[in-house]
């Protein structure tokens, strides 16, 4: 289905470079290829990524993990690291679990980033108590 395309529409795609359409495997190629270079030349070993289990981190984190397989090729010892931040109990733990099992990474590490991020929720909410006490604040 052929979808007509205004002259503006024209304009933009040529400011910024867009192509009317892609090949999606060779945008995955040219994406895979650009992540390898990025380790083979800087002489970095690993790449890292938060992953939610939404669609954005599972695509980037299958794409980090064709790339080092690239760079491993190229002899390069890279391995990819899918790091994972659960804020306690992740109601959609499911889904992440998901998105690693697709994205298949080298490792992956968890990390509950609950207790530091009330700690530090704790101490804003006294500093915030204590600037009001002693007349400091600053909004």
């Amino acid at each position: 289905m052929a979808t007509e395309v205004s002259s503006d529409q024209q304009e933009i795609m040529k400011a910024l470079a867009v192509q009317a359409s892609i090949d999606p495997q060779q945008e995955i190629e040219r994406r895979v290829g650009f992540l390898c270079d990025q380790l083979v030349e800087t002489g970095q070993h690993a790449l890292v990524l938060g992953i939610s289990g939404g669609v954005d981190s599972t695509i980037a984190g299958r794409l980090c993990q064709l790339a080092v397989e690239k760079a491993r090729e190229r002899g390069v010892e890279a391995r990819f690291y899918a790091m994972r931040l659960p804020y306690g109990e992740q109601k959609d733990e499911d889904e992440a679990q998901q998105a690693i099992r697709f994205i298949q990474p080298d490792e992956v590490l968890v990390t509950n980033v609950k207790p530091a991020g009330d700690s530090m929720l704790d101490s804003l909410e006294e500093e915030a108590w204590c600037s009001r006490v002693t007349g400091n604040a600053t909004s």
